[in-house]
């Protein structure tokens, strides 16, 4: 049996990636862990100035058919922030939201909810054309998911709807 509880106050990290430096400035940052004989129990909790603030729980049995049961919230990530360590990338920019339920067990894990990228704009340093006015959502149920989304490209727009299934032995 075990508890862990981090709690920063508030600061700044600072992130290094081929002489490119992100400072993460953040109000709160918060980590707890706990075991016992039955689960581990996992809550983190984030919140940034400027990227993006996260909320999460998750329990893994410890017991041999290692049920999951959680939660994610990810609210307005800011890609802009991001785009400072990918410097394939001339411009990437929107806001990543989700939120997430989390079950099933560490071998077969079964998610519902959704994810969603609103206001994104994609220009590839090697590729001039660019993608503005994404908008693409993945809504999982289980072993599946279902995506759609548009964004325009040049003069013209483009439409994505689709499912994509992991269930089986292959994609």
């Amino acid at each position: 049996t075990g508890f862990l509880t981090l709690n920063f106050k508030p600061g700044h990290i600072s992130l290094n990636n081929n002489n490119r430096q992100l400072n993460i400035g953040y109000k709160q940052l918060n980590l707890q862990a706990a075991l016992d004989e039955k689960k581990l129990s996992t809550q983190v909790s984030f919140d940034s100035h400027d990227i993006a603030s996260l909320e999460g729980q998750l329990d893994i049995n410890v017991t041999p058919d290692r049920a999951l049961s959680g939660y994610t919230k990810l609210h307005q990530i800011n890609l802009e922030a991001l785009s400072e360590f990918m410097p394939q990338l001339e411009r990437l920019a929107g806001k990543i939201s989700s939120e997430l339920t989390i079950g099933g067990t560490l071998s077969k894990p079964d998610d519902s909810g959704e994810i969603a990228l609103k206001q994104g704009e994609l220009l590839i340093t090697a590729n001039p054309t660019q993608l503005e006015d994404i908008d693409l959502s993945l809504k999982l149920s289980g072993q599946k998911a279902n995506v759609d989304g548009n964004w325009l490209m040049g003069d013209g727009k483009a439409t994505l709807d689709g499912v994509i299934d992991w269930g089986g032995d292959e994609l």
